[in-house]
């Protein structure tokens, strides 16, 4: 499931069909010490009586729309792409640009109105303006497991980069940091390649 993947906490509950009747996560939200007085929360400032309000995510949702799936339009087989940027067919071009190379070829001989930037993924925000701020989350707590004046480090989403040898008996990189530090950034692994001097002969 798609909770699975993204190693959500959740317990699934089924009738004795084994149907899904419904599942429980488990969530961490941020709350606001604001004012909250007759216009609940809408007015800042006025130094009425305050209260702690939860900020949930999902009040503010995305929705993701792509309008052409390139490399699946195309039947981009990724390895020869690798096969053949290893062999020298892109000239001194980055991956990167290599592969956007073959994307613009395909739209120019296929979809000559768009561009390579028009295939991605683009994310909108799904507008919705609420008149107040809610003093309760859109959905049920069961049970509150805890509360911190900072999310700790257990309960921050992590990844970890491992690269190793093909026999996995040398480790070149392994480190885990939390995703919220990578956002909109850009990662770049850089290494000094072997020369032919110091490269192994099989």
């Amino acid at each position: 499931t798609v909770l699975e993947k993204t190693d959500i906490p959740y317990v699934l509950y089924v009738d004795q069909n084994q149907t899904p009747l419904f599942f429980v996560v488990e969530l961490t939200y941020v709350e606001a010490y604001v004012d909250y007085d007759y216009t609940r929360g809408v007015i800042q400032g006025t130094g009425s009586s305050k209260r702690w309000v939860p900020l949930v995510p999902s009040l503010a949702k995305f929705y993701k729309s792509q309008y052409l799936n390139a490399p699946d339009a195309m039947n981009l087989n990724i390895q020869t792409f690798y096969d053949n940027y290893l062999n020298g067919t892109y000239g001194v071009q980055k991956p990167i640009d290599a592969l956007k190379t073959e994307i613009q070829n395909y739209l120019s001989a296929n979809q000559p109105d768009l561009a390579p930037e028009d295939t991605l993924t683009q994310t909108y925000r799904s507008e919705k303006n609420l008149e107040f701020l809610p003093l309760t989350p859109p959905f049920e707590i069961v049970s509150a497991l805890g509360a911190w004046s900072a999310a700790p480090d257990n309960l921050k989403q992590k990844i970890t980069f491992l690269v190793q040898s093909d026999d996995e008996t040398q480790t070149f990189l392994n480190t885990t940091v939390n995703v919220s530090s990578l956002a909109d950034q850009e990662l770049i692994l850089d290494y000094v390649a072997a020369s032919p001097a110091t490269s192994l002969e099989n």
